[in-house]
């Protein structure tokens, strides 16, 4: 619907740039200031049997550039 100019989407910074969205159909506009924000969060259960592949998921989260 955005390439056909019936709508619009909200993504994150990140995702412009990539192979996806290179059609050059679509165009970006940052937000005006002041910019909204989010908050990532990770939860999981305690009996989950691989604390690494948390460790992992946390480190890749938090090594991201901000927005």
């Amino acid at each position: 619907m955005v390439a056909s100019k019936l709508g619009i989407t909200v993504l994150p910074r990140s995702a412009i740039g990539t192979v996806h969205y290179e059609s050059g159909l679509l165009e970006s506009m940052p937000f005006a200031a002041p910019a909204p924000t989010r908050t990532v969060a990770i939860a999981w259960r305690a009996s989950f049997p691989r604390p690494k592949a948390i460790d992992a998921i946390t480190d890749a989260v938090a090594s991201l550039p901000p927005n």
